[in-house]
């Protein structure tokens, strides 16, 4: 993304999170309560952003300190790269393979690590996924993409998660779920309500990834692949049960492509 792309879609951003509090300051207390409503929102974006990083941690129930392996292994990955600092290395319980890189404002990232992918490759092909990573988390549009996919994750938090597993993530709906809520009546009214709001902030994020990589090192491009190669064949083999708001944020995404509403860009 260009800096100029990336401070238009910024500027898209304050304005649709603005037009609320503008609005509900107009209609309590006039123009004063407008001109609060714009500072009230700008205050509230960059509370939101300060926050997000350790918000996606705590979601995804991340431990709290870096693995000293996994920290070095970072290391080695990015010990040719122009980095002043290092992303954070975190690790979350969950068998399926695959990575989130999150950016709030001001730091060098946050990678978190699922159990499953540490487990499923090996040295060469972490550090190989890692350099990756850290490529990807200097994208000067990762702050936005992470604010915004927080903000969707948070109205999909409010959303009927019957709804959500259906349309959006391609899944059965558990009988549970089915059974306590159904699919019917008033769920279906909050669910169309939350459901364009949450679209808009994600087409507002973009997406960072990108379909391939460039690299002059064969033996790199080999790991990357057999790395992203399995990622692929085995995340399929495990139920995805996190919120699909942060869909953009994981390097490789891990929800099915049978949706029934086709709602975000996939990256192949």
């Amino acid at each position: 993304m260009s800096h100029v792309y990336i401070l238009v879609r910024g500027l898209l951003l304050w304005v649709w999170v603005t037009l609320p509090f503008a609005g509900l300051g107009f209609l309590l207390f006039g123009l004063p309560g407008a001109a609060a409503g714009v500072v009230a929102s700008l205050i509230f974006l960059g509370v939101l952003a300060f926050r997000m990083e350790k918000a996606f941690s705590r979601v995804h129930r991340a431990e709290e300190e870096s693995q000293i392996g996994l920290t070095r292994s970072l290391q080695r990955a990015v010990e040719k790269m122009p980095l002043n600092r290092l992303p954070s290395v975190r690790v979350f319980p969950d068998p399926s393979p695959n990575v989130l890189i999150v950016k709030g404002p001001g730091g060098p990232g946050t990678l978190l690590i699922s159990q499953g992918l540490v487990a499923l490759l090996k040295e060469e092909e972490l550090r190989a996924l890692f350099k990756l990573c850290a490529e990807r988390s200097q994208s000067p549009g990762l702050l936005l993409q992470t604010l915004c996919s927080f903000m969707a994750c948070r109205l999909f938090d409010l959303a009927p998660k019957d709804w959500v597993q259906l349309v959006l993530s391609g899944g059965k709906v558990k009988p549970s779920l089915r059974k306590q809520h159904g699919l019917v009546g008033f769920r279906v009214f909050v669910f169309l309500m939350i459901l364009p709001i949450a679209l808009i902030f994600l087409k507002i994020g973009g997406d960072t990834r990108v379909a391939s990589f460039k690299n002059d090192d064969p033996e790199r491009n080999s790991n990357l692949n057999n790395a992203l190669q399995k990622i692929e064949r085995n995340k399929s083999m495990w139920e995805v049960t996190g919120n699909p708001g942060s869909a953009s944020l994981f390097l490789v995404d891990p929800w099915s492509r049978g949706a029934l509403l086709s709602w975000r860009t996939q990256i192949s």
